[in-house]
């Protein structure tokens, strides 16, 4: 990353989002959330994890909430995971949506929602 690009007197924050990544290099959940007042480097922050994540060849997701996404049902949720999800191939997506995930496929208009209730109920004995 060139100089211009780091942002300056962000490495606490650097080094805490390098290790999110990291834990997510190794099958590790984490949850971050980036907040702060317009024009204080947020954008710059998440720009340099995407790199980081990319370097460590993780797939990133990204979305930008807006007016539109208020009144939207799971505007942004969509935004990360309809495309993502749209390009996998038929029996891959149906793994990544089963068991309870099937109950996402309706948000991301996958399948009606019959048939996301149908395939996450399991059988009757």
């Amino acid at each position: 990353m060139k100089a211009a690009d780091t942002p300056i007197e962000r490495e606490a924050e650097l080094e805490r989002l390098a290790l999110a990544v990291e834990g997510a290099a190794a099958e590790e959940g984490a949850f971050v959330v980036v907040r702060g007042s317009a024009g204080i480097g947020k954008s710059m922050l998440l720009q340099a994890t995407r790199k980081r994540a990319h370097e460590r060849g993780l797939q990133t997701l990204r979305a930008r909430g807006g007016e539109l996404e208020r009144d939207f049902a799971y505007g942004v949720v969509r935004q990360l995971l309809e495309r993502a999800t749209m390009q996998l191939g038929e029996a891959e997506r149906a793994e990544v949506l089963g068991d309870a995930a099937a109950l996402a496929a309706p948000v991301l208009s996958l399948q009606r929602s019959g048939e996301a209730r149908r395939a996450a109920t399991p059988p009757s004995p």
